[in-house]
């Protein structure tokens, strides 16, 4: 007897009598959206029957079978009959009739029972019907997996109740997906996409499936352990497809698609953790010569895991993974990069203040798209502008966030561990320097310092990564870095307020101190100042006294000195001042010659300090009257003959434009735009203030016959010129072309 044979058909979208067979992209995520299966059942290469698949354990109801006779009704020779079953259960239908069909005689009872068989095996074999669902046409199941990335993207998608989650609105292309894309073109089988943390390695892996060209492969995001993949795979199938997907049913068909000769299959895959065996394992599994040329992995984790990864477990030699891998970095936002995040801005109604593209800050992914969805969330009328110099809003924005106090506790804690690092003075040098780019903290001190509930807590939820750092120092990088800003502010305040009452000149040199110590250190001590004022809206006056008088120190470099420093994305950097002016500049024991060995400013942080509350309106309590402070400030640190911003190895400053003054010093060209928080906070200054304070300010400023406060002003000036508030405008340009440019073109005639 000829055998009864089954054929995978998919369902067009919508009512097949309008939309036809169509088996175009919008046909198949309709199907896949649906998630049933549609088997065709011939006998002699005749239709013999549609079987619809519905998942087990849902119920069947009358209308079930409509749309398969609807279909079965238009193929060329029409199927006699529909079968809807759950595996369970199951209904014949007469197709010509619509009617439930029931057998009435002994050949009919043998005949239903072979549809009802037939129905069962088609059910039940799981192993044959994702092959069967996902492997006839490539389309399918290239559709298949983007709209389970979708999905799982979509889970991890930033909202205003989980700030936490990697993606936000802030879409932008990074060059390390180009060259992934390269290797993998190339025929390369494993990448590593390798990076700091915070550094967008889960963004690069995102975009590289999104924008994957589905005519030539499918990407699957797989936000899991590298160990549960094929969990992870079973899982997101299922709720694409509406249909159960086991374990071995997926690795099942991973192997089918490697080995079919058609497009390849790209796993994206957010960890590896090369202690964890069974995820090496999978890992060199995926790898190897059990799967076909057609699969492609790719992996995001950390540098130290990289290198960890990349070598056995004894350190001697390569490992698996080594052998097959190839690395690609991720660090800050390049040049181009930027200028693909300000499009990607304008796209959000977004943009950054002139001058932004020379801040460091503002070239770490994380804090971009943290901005990003502040703004997203705010009612706004026109474009939304990021400062150039990131400031006090960082840590407002954070207390508004995150105003869960059990993790507001814990984040205290961790702050409170942080510091403890910050003040030993055995720890390594390295780690006091990586402490200025980003937060972490020994696993030691956190293990000391933290309960061990609320260390598990932050651990299991993602908000503390473990890694190893440089001289094999076990520490665990911090998530949302605003808020541990904003707590370690908050620890400092408590703290600033006894300091304070006792000695403030010795309060003001500790909090100085604290700003030296930390990523946006500046900020994170100026906070405490405003937390002091918060009961009477008055900051004490000795401590700003004090704070004034920290005026910076400039000191040459000397032969002889060995200056050491960190720049993300390179490392450890080790400077000796040369006698001809000129320095060596070592990096991974390879030495650079600098032409200009320059210098160094010491006590900077009290201006710092101030420059960021000068952003602020603050008075102080004087004879009984209250003071204005904050025009004060801006006269006073206005006149700093340097660029006043974080002392630290800045490869922007290098990009600066800058004019150098006949006495040493130097000062920001106006091509440059906002560069320092205290322009930016003349700015706020002129662009708030009511016209009779703002002239005053003026004057005041051009009396004090600094070329420093002068090019300050000018710069503020020009960015208000182009003020959408007409009035604003036409008042900066007044200003400007009538006093401030002329003094400012004395001064340089002068020097």
């Amino acid at each position: 007897m000829p055998e009864i044979s089954l054929e995978s058909r998919l369902r067009p979208a919508g009512n097949p009598r309008s939309a036809g067979l169509s088996t175009q992209p919008n046909g198949r995520e309709s199907w896949i959206r649906r998630g049933r299966a549609d088997i065709l059942l011939t006998y002699l290469g005749k239709p013999l029957a549609i079987l619809e698949l519905k998942k087990p354990g849902i119920v069947l109801e009358a209308d079930d079978g409509k749309q398969g006779l609807s279909y079965a009704r238009l193929l060329p020779v029409m199927a006699p009959f529909v079968v809807v079953t759950n595996g369970e259960s199951s209904r014949i239908v007469e197709t010509f009739s619509g009617q439930p069909w029931a057998a009435d005689t002994r050949d009919a009872t043998a005949f239903e029972a072979l549809m009802v068989s037939a129905a069962k095996v088609a059910a039940g074999d799981r192993h044959a019907a994702i092959a069967t669902l996902m492997g006839s046409d490539p389309q399918v199941w290239i559709s298949a997996v983007a709209a389970a990335s979708r999905a799982s993207v979509a889970e991890l998608t930033v909202t205003a109740d989980h700030p936490l989650r990697p993606f936000g609105p802030l879409k932008v292309p990074r060059l390390a997906t180009r060259e992934v894309a390269r290797k993998l073109k190339a025929g390369t089988r494993l990448v590593l996409v390798s990076g700091p943390p915070l550094s967008g390695k889960t963004n690069v892996l995102e975009e590289l499936v999104r924008m994957i060209d589905p005519r030539v492969a499918g990407g699957l995001f797989l936000e899991c352990s590298a160990s549960e993949v094929f969990q992870k795979i079973a899982d997101l199938l299922a709720d694409t497809l509406d249909w159960p997907v086991d374990m071995e049913s997926a690795r099942g068909w991973v192997r089918q698609v490697s080995r079919a000769g058609g497009p390849l299959l790209l796993l994206a895959i957010d960890h590896l953790d090369p202690d964890d065996r069974d995820a090496v394992r999978m890992v060199e599994d995926l790898t190897s010569g059990a799967f076909g040329p057609a699969l492609r992995v790719v992996i995001g984790l950390d540098e130290h895991a990289t290198r960890r990864a990349l070598q056995s477990a004894d350190g001697r030699r390569e490992s698996p993974i080594g052998r097959r891998a190839e690395v690609v970095e991720v660090t800050d936002l390049a040049e181009p990069e930027f200028r693909w995040a300000l499009d990607a801005l304008a796209v959000l109604d977004m943009g950054i203040m002139e001058g932004g593209q020379h801040s460091p800050d503002l070239r770490q992914p994380w804090l971009l798209q943290a901005m990003a969805t502040r703004l997203s969330g705010i009612k706004r009328e026109g474009i939304g502008v990021f400062p150039a110099v990131p400031g006090l809003e960082i840590l407002a924005q954070a207390r508004a966030n995150f105003t869960n106090p059990e993790l507001r506790r814990r984040y205290r804690a961790l702050a409170q561990a942080v510091l403890v690092d910050a003040q030993d003075q055995s720890k390594p040098h390295a780690i006091s320097l990586q402490l200025t780019s980003r937060y972490f903290v020994r696993r030691a001190t956190l293990d000391a310092t933290l309960q061990e509930a609320d260390a598990g807590w932050l651990l299991r939820q993602g908000y503390l990564t473990p890694t190893i750092a440089d001289g094999n120092t076990h520490i665990v990088t911090i998530s949302i870095p605003e808020l541990l800003a904003s707590e370690l502010a908050g620890c400092l305040a408590a703290e600033l307020r006894v300091k304070v009452h006792k000695n403030p000149k010795l309060a003001a040199e500790w909090l100085a101190g604290g700003a030296s110590n930390f990523l946006f250190g500046d900020i994170v001590a100026a906070q405490p100042v405003l937390d002091l004022a918060s009961g009477n809206g008055r900051i004490p006056l000795a401590l700003y006294e004090a704070l004034a008088q920290m005026t910076p120190v400039r000191e040459a470099a000397s032969v002889g000195q060995h200056l050491i420093g960190w720049v993300e994305g390179f490392g450890s950097v080790e400077i000796r001042p040369q006698e001809d002016g000129s320095a060596i500049m070592t990096i991974d024991g390879e030495d650079h010659i600098v032409e200009e060995g320059g210098g160094t400013y010491a006590n900077v942080h009290g201006w710092l300090i101030l420059a960021q509350l000068a952003c602020r309106r603050i008075v102080a309590e004087h004879d009984s009257r209250q003071h204005r402070l904050d025009p004060e400030v801006l006269l006073l640190v206005g006149t700093a003959d340097f660029v006043l911003r974080q002392p630290r190895n800045d490869i922007f400053l290098d990009s600066l434009p800058l004019h150098d003054t006949g006495d040493g010093g130097q000062f920001v060209c106006h091509r440059a735009g906002v560069v320092e928080s205290v322009t930016q906070s003349i700015l706020r200054y002129l662009n708030t203030e009511p016209r009779e304070d703002r002239e005053a300010f003026i004057a005041t400023a051009l009396e004090l016959d600094s070329i420093y406060l002068t090019a300050r002003l000018d710069i503020a000036l020009r960015i208000l010129v182009r003020s959408a508030v007409t009035d604003t405008a036409a008042w900066a340009e007044q200003i400007l072309s009538s006093t401030v440019r002329q003094a400012l073109l004395r001064h340089v005639e002068d020097h």
